[in-house]
């Protein structure tokens, strides 16, 4: 399955449609294009918290050398 945005949002689709995930799952952390999604009307993050989970985001924008240093990274 090539990682393209549509299968991402089937993945996440597939895993909010689970029955009862709330029950195994406390939350989800989403990257930046998730929060975009929009199903049947509601956002991600809505669809998310009505299931009792909490929505929360991925901020970072990955690893990057830290100017200065000799190889030391943060996020």
């Amino acid at each position: 399955m090539d990682n393209t945005p549509e299968n991402r949002k089937a993945y996440r689709d597939l895993l909010l449609d689970t029955p009862g995930i709330e029950n195994h799952i406390s939350g989800f952390l989403m990257f930046d294009e998730t929060l975009r999604y929009v199903r049947d009307g509601k956002k991600y993050g809505d669809i998310i918290r009505e299931k009792g989970m909490i929505a929360g985001i991925k901020v970072d924008k990955g690893v990057k050398i830290i100017a200065g240093t000799l190889g030391e990274t943060a996020t």
